[in-house]
């Protein structure tokens, strides 16, 4: 008999146990944030790509896309140079050729003003709605935009931020809808805000 009970206490114990740790894991997946990930974007690893002019981190699964200066001087072999002023990375890309296909974030360092590059957009695309975005917790001036694709049939639509960093401005655009298919990107998602964070001035 007493053999029988402190099985069943140890039995009722080890299912006491079983049911805490579940309501614990239960309540960090509601409330807590999941480890390496954050709102911020702080906790999101990858590659720093150097242009010479400026630098900034491109996300693991992320691909850096090599940006050419057509209006450049060709080397011996007829390369172009690399652009110093711009970066892009393609989100999911195993080669170059995935920059048609996969969503991807576009750097450019501004020659213009903030005010005149929204301006342009005008010139461009269907619509321009300047707004902000809450970039790493700050309010960042930035424009959403839609244009027709190619065949007209169906909308794109961009969202563009603009950042200073060290008194030059960058810009950062992507699309949000292609062919009116959502890409998954937005200024909230936290490899965006990642790279974003990232830039910085050689």
């Amino acid at each position: 008999m007493k053999k029988t009970l402190a099985i069943i206490l140890c039995v009722a114990m080890v299912l006491s146990l079983v049911f805490a740790l579940g309501a614990c894991g239960k309540k960090q997946e509601d409330g807590g944030t999941p480890s390496g990930s954050s709102s911020s974007g702080k906790d999101v690893k990858g590659e720093t790509i150097d242009t010479t002019v400026f630098k900034a981190v491109c996300p693991k699964g992320w691909m850096n896309i090599a940006q050419t200066d057509v209006f450049g001087e060709q080397d011996e072999d007829g390369k172009y140079p690399l652009k110093t002023d711009a970066l892009m990375f393609c989100k999911g890309a195993k080669s170059e050729w995935d920059a048609f296909s996969k969503p991807s974030v576009n750097i450019y360092m501004l020659t213009s003003s903030v005010d005149d590059t929204i301006e342009g957009f005008g010139w461009w695309y269907k619509t321009v709605e300047e707004t902000t975005f809450n970039i790493n917790g700050a309010d960042v001036r930035g424009c959403k935009i839609t244009d027709d694709n190619l065949s007209g049939d169906a909308e794109d639509a961009y969202e563009c931020a603009f950042v200073n960093v060290g008194g030059t401005d960058f810009q950062i655009m992507f699309l949000t809808k292609d062919d009116d298919e959502d890409t998954g990107l937005s200024m909230a998602d936290p490899e965006v805000q990642a790279i974003i964070a990232s830039i910085e001035l050689d």
